[in-house]
């Protein structure tokens, strides 16, 4: 029972809770504001998504934005590093999509600009993690309303861990999982298991599960309304952060919106430990 009221505690407590973030060391928010500094006159803010993927695949290994820079077909040059990336390979071979996706999003000189920007930007490897975020964060404090589906409150996300932690590990479910913000915040111990229905916010959620050294074996691109994995296995904990007052396209099992969709699946998909 009490597993059962902790799931439905944590579905419904989101849609009251106000926007708080922790504050990031003074040199990384230099960093962070230095960075978004130089590259505000090269491409739109809707875009700065781009950014975000840039600098975090250049960090972990997978692409090389100065060795891209060679020749006249740099974004050519790009996506070949990607698929040729074991890195990627090993971790899910959708995210080439993502980043196709993602790079199409700039014209060629909008990229070149782009690219011969970050050329030489670097970051110590211990700021990285705490960059990462503080750079996600300021995205879209800029971009307002339009990023709603990248954020969700540090404090939130660690009032919610907290009334949920065990120290013996659990099973936990995060359908409409958005950027993995709770899996970058689980314990150790705990098995998740994450599903996010739109492509380039899995691929950063992907990312900061990877920047932040934690599983993400079982983090998909996948809508959990659809393949609801509690269908087929059960869960200690099913937290979410979906998007409300959402009408189902086609009724399931008479559930008519996703609030209802959610308690009433959740419930049914809890183990009876």
């Amino acid at each position: 029972m009490a597993a059962q009221m902790s799931c439905m505690f944590a579905v419904l407590i989101f849609n009251i809770c106000f926007m708080s973030v922790t504050k990031p060391t003074s040199e990384v928010n230099m960093i962070t504001s230095n960075l978004l500094h130089d590259i505000r006159k090269i491409i739109s803010l809707d875009n700065y998504i781009v950014l975000i993927y840039l600098v975090s695949l250049n960090k972990i290994g997978a692409i090389s934005i100065s060795d891209s820079l060679s020749n006249d077909d740099f974004k050519e040059n790009l996506l070949a590093q990607l698929r040729n990336s074991e890195f990627i390979k090993n971790v899910n071979p959708l995210f080439n999509d993502v980043f196709y996706t993602i790079i199409n999003r700039l014209s060629h000189i909008e990229l070149n600009n782009l690219l011969c920007a970050l050329k030489d930007f670097s970051i110590e490897d211990h700021l990285f993690s705490e960059f990462f975020e503080d750079l996600i964060y300021k995205i879209s404090l800029n971009q307002g309303r339009a990023a709603v589906e990248y954020m969700q409150p540090l404090e939130l996300t660690h009032f919610i861990m907290g009334l949920i932690s065990n120290d013996q590990g659990q099973k936990i479910y995060n359908p409409f999982a958005g950027i993995a913000s709770f899996g970058v915040n689980m314990n150790e111990k705990d098995s998740y298991y994450g599903q996010e229905l739109v492509p380039t916010s899995w691929g950063i959620g992907l990312l900061r599960l990877i920047i932040n050294g934690k599983d993400h074996q079982n983090y998909v691109c996948n809508d959990s309304v659809t393949n609801w994995l509690g269908n087929s296995q059960k869960f200690d904990l099913i937290v979410a952060n979906p998007p409300f007052n959402v009408r189902l396209h086609e009724r399931v099992e008479e559930l008519r919106n996703l609030e209802d969709f959610l308690i009433t699946k959740g419930y049914q998909s809890l183990s009876s430990n």
